[in-house]
């Protein structure tokens, strides 16, 4: 069978056993093909899906719990009507330190934030990632509305059709990167 649309190219690459094509490599080439054709909105987390800190939020064990359960590495910061981004949350900070239950998010925001507008290509979208070296991304409308977040994980993973693994934690320690076993694949 000749495909005759890039649709059918791509049923055919699913369909392919692992001795052709392995999982990965088949996501690998999907993603590559459909990279150019999609938009930050069709990869980001939703609104509805976002989890918001608000900068009076204090960082109890409740708010931490939501956050950690949440699966997600950083937050926005809300002000106090809840309308406004003031700043970002990361979970890598909240770790790194010690908190007290009577201290509030405002404390530890990272008052930076980057905008992607929804309807920006990837391509765009990966260059404003290199541009500001900035890892998240609050997604606007045209309007200047909310609609929703992109942070390099999801980025990664259009990219790569899959998200990469790797249990290795020490890359800040010379020693660890130098001593470290590789895998073959």
């Amino acid at each position: 069978m000749q495909p005759k649309t890039l649709k059918e190219f791509i049923e055919i690459l699913r369909d392919l056993p692992d001795e052709v094509l392995s999982q990965k490599e088949r996501m690998m080439i999907i993603a590559a093909m459909e990279f150019k054709n999609l938009r930050v909105a069709d990869i980001m987390t939703p609104r509805e899906k976002v989890v918001f800190v608000n900068i009076r939020d204090f960082l109890g064990p409740l708010t931490l719990d939501r956050l950690y359960r949440s699966g997600t590495s950083t937050f926005p910061v809300v002000d106090e009507t809840g309308r406004q981004v003031v700043g970002t949350i990361s979970v890598d900070r909240l770790n790194s330190l010690e908190i007290r239950e009577n201290d509030t998010a405002e404390k530890y925001l990272d008052p930076r934030v980057c905008y992607l507008r929804e309807d920006y290509s990837l391509e765009q979208a990966v260059a404003a990632f290199i541009r500001t070296h900035c890892f998240f991304f609050v997604v606007v409308n045209k309007m200047g509305q909310l609609v929703g977040t992109l942070n390099y994980k999801e980025m990664v993973g259009m990219i790569m059709g899959y998200y990469p693994k790797d249990d290795f934690d020490k890359d800040a320690s010379l020693g660890a990167v130098i001593r470290r076993e590789l895998r073959q694949n």
